[in-house]
């Protein structure tokens, strides 16, 4: 629960998910418990006195407690060792975080064991990763996501591909500036593993990949941008951008899935038409 919501009066503690968190340094906040969220957020721009900046210090160990505990839970469901996890993270609360008794100590214990709990969450997910199958005449084809953390939450961006021949064409969607962009692409491969993107087109709003937003009922000449982009295959992982093998790095991949109704994907107009140029 949130530190404010659970500060108790008689005992001068606060309690978190699993254990009471002393923190005196606390107590002053509570006569201003009675104020909203809302109406906090336009305070904190312009706190002055000791009171108003403390409650405003409360409110940034209150997100940093609430990411914490969506963290671990998105680790738990995914680790191969539950029980293990567990007690680890019930550990650190009681030698770590109940050790503190300002709002330094309580941030910092946040921000390290969020950052721990996020390299567990990365670890299990690509380490359980299916590779795609160089040995196929299409290995561009499938699904490719990259995910990764954010405040608790998951954000992925991602590639859906059809490969006919050195032809490739698809759909693709990324998160910046806290929001998603999506958009379609053509490409050609240069080598097995290795493709370039010629031409771009944005669905929505437009993001840096392109520039010009896409009408699958107009030629491709019409509503498409010219690009240069590379995409490429490392170990069975896809990889965006002009780094070589070698030089990528396995946080950055996108991992494999089969695409799901393919059929259905390839039926649409320009699909057909990009996989039919030569």
């Amino acid at each position: 629960m949130p530190f404010l919501q659970s500060i108790q009066t008689s005992n001068i503690e606060i309690e978190t998910v699993n254990s009471k968190l002393k923190a005196p340094v606390l107590l002053t906040l509570l006569a201003l418990s009675s104020i909203s969220e809302a109406e906090l957020g336009g305070m904190c721009d312009e706190a002055r006195s000791k009171m108003e900046l403390l409650r405003c210090e409360e409110m940034g160990l209150d997100k940093l407690e609430i990411i914490n505990n969506e963290t671990y839970k998105l680790a738990h469901q995914i680790t191969t060792d539950k029980a293990k996890l567990k007690d680890d993270q019930q550990k650190w609360e009681r030698n770590v975080l109940n050790r503190c008794n300002d709002k330094e100590c309580i941030e910092k214990a946040f921000t390290d064991r969020i950052a721990l709990l996020e390299g567990l969450w990365r670890k299990s997910r690509f380490s359980s990763a299916v590779k795609a199958d160089m040995q196929s005449k299409t290995p561009f084809e499938g699904h490719w996501k990259h995910c990764d953390l954010f405040e608790g939450k998951i954000i992925c961006s991602s590639f859906s591909l059809i490969q006919t021949g050195n032809r490739i064409c698809g759909d693709w969607d990324y998160w910046a500036t806290y929001r998603t962009y999506s958009g379609q692409f053509q490409a050609h491969t240069t080598a097995k593993n290795e493709a370039v993107l010629e031409l771009t087109c944005g669905v929505g709003d437009l993001g840096s990949e392109a520039n010009i937003e896409c009408n699958n009922k107009a030629k491709p000449s019409g509503f498409w941008a010219k690009s240069s982009g590379l995409i490429k295959i490392c170990d069975g992982r896809l990889y965006w951008g002009k780094k070589t093998c070698d030089q990528a790095k396995v946080s950055e991949s996108y991992i494999y899935e089969p695409i799901n109704a393919k059929e259905k994907y390839a039926q649409q107009d320009w699909i057909k038409e990009c996989l039919s140029k030569k």
